[in-house]
Formats: structure tokens, sequence, C-alpha cells
């Protein structure tokens, strides 16, 4: 079985489309799967379409955040509850569309973790702002954590849930990201990053005002903590 596991919130204008892609991609292209849901207390609906979409498809489970808790806190609980072998981790709006599915799994046979990249090998329409703080960032937790991934941010991960298992995170928000890949080099797992051309995005939730000093303050909590655990 195969798990994909998407993070919700305030997506209601694009559950409805992803589940019914999802969906018809999954039943075409694998014996068994899930999708899994969990929305982060939405203001906009998100919940009630997240339940009419889960009527149409019976493989589709539903959770639900008491609070606005995080990018990290969500994605725990969707790790823990997803009961495949492979666990893919997708934004709603499917950045680089149901594709990127079969791609990492084929890929996945002699790797614990496969990333989806924007910035290896494929050329793709990422705004100048977002590629140089991607870039700074990418630097910056080389130096901390001796990460390779270029595209920490990806959005688009798959992995092994044996692997997936050994991962502690304690990061609630966008510090996720780094924190998984932090551990798994920690731990000497294989990852693999393919460079992929991705969709044309809608407005994301992650904004660089907004979320850069909360990032930077969580990845320096990270390191402390690996610090302490090393």
């Amino acid at each position: 079985m195969i798990s994909i596991v998407i993070p919700v919130f305030n997506a209601s204008s694009l559950i409805t489309s992803t589940v019914q892609e999802l969906s018809v991609y999954l039943s075409q292209n694998f014996s068994d799967y899930e999708i899994l849901l969990c929305d982060d207390s939405s203001k906009d609906g998100s919940r009630e379409i997240m339940e009419m979409a889960a009527v149409e498809d019976k493989n589709v489970r539903l959770f639900y955040n008491a609070d606005n808790f995080g990018l990290g806190a969500t994605l725990r609980r969707l790790f823990q509850e997803a009961r495949g072998e492979c666990v893919f981790y997708c934004d709603c709006d499917l950045p680089f569309g149901c594709p990127a599915i079969k791609t990492l799994y084929d890929g996945s046979k002699d790797y614990d973790i496969i990333v989806a990249s924007r910035y290896c090998g494929e050329h793709n329409q990422v705004s100048f702002i977002r590629r140089i703080f991607s870039r700074l960032y990418y630097r910056f937790c080389k130096d901390l954590f001796n990460v390779a991934v270029v595209d920490i941010g990806s959005g688009t991960v798959l992995f092994k849930k044996t692997a997936l298992d050994r991962l502690y995170i304690s990061a609630n928000g966008f510090g996720v990201h780094v924190e998984l890949f932090a551990r798994a080099a920690q731990q000497g797992m294989k990852i693999k990053e393919i460079g992929m051309k991705s969709r044309q995005s809608v407005k994301s939730s992650f904004s660089i005002v907004r979320h850069s000093w909360p990032i930077f303050i969580e990845t320096m909590k990270i390191y402390k903590e690996l610090s302490k655990e090393s």
C-alpha cells in the first residue's frame, strides 16, 4: 500500500479537484492506496469540503487538529496515521502533479527518502526572491547539518515507512522540512533528489516575509537538539 498524506490549511478551493485527481491516478497505477488529509483548523470551510470528498472515495481518511498547530505538527500526525509501506507527502496543490507519485515510488527501491526538486536539472518558474531564499537556506542548512538536499521545502517527498518511523520530529512549523532531512542524514539514511518540472502553483500558505524568522529560530532549535543527541 502507498499512503498519500496532505496537510490542509485554508485550501477549500483545491481539495475537491486534488482528491478527484489523486483517486483516478492512484486507482489506475496502484493496487492499494490511501489518501490522508489533516485540516489544521482552517477558517475557510475546508473541513466540510474534505468530508464531501471522502464520500466519493472510501480510501480517503480524514483528521482534524483542534487548533492551528502548524505544518510540522500536522505532518507528525499524518505520518503516525499512515499505514502504507511508502508514504508520499505533498502539498494540497500537487506541485509536481500526480505522475510524481509513480516517479518517486519507482525510484525508491534503493533509497529511504526520495525528493522531487525544483532546482535539480529542470528549469522551473520560481520567483527570484524565492529562489535566492531557498539557495541561502540550503547553504545554511548544509553547513549546520550536512544536508545535501537542495530543495528543502519541496513539499513533495516519498518516505519508506520503516525510515519514517525512525525519525523523531519536534518542529511544529515549516522547520519540519529541514528536521526530517537533518535527522535522516544523522542516521545515515539514503536520500535521492530528482529534478522535476513543477506545475504553475496557486498562492502558497508559505510567505518569505512572514515565515523566514520563525524558520530560522526553529532551525537553530533543531540544531541545538541534534547537537545534544550526537
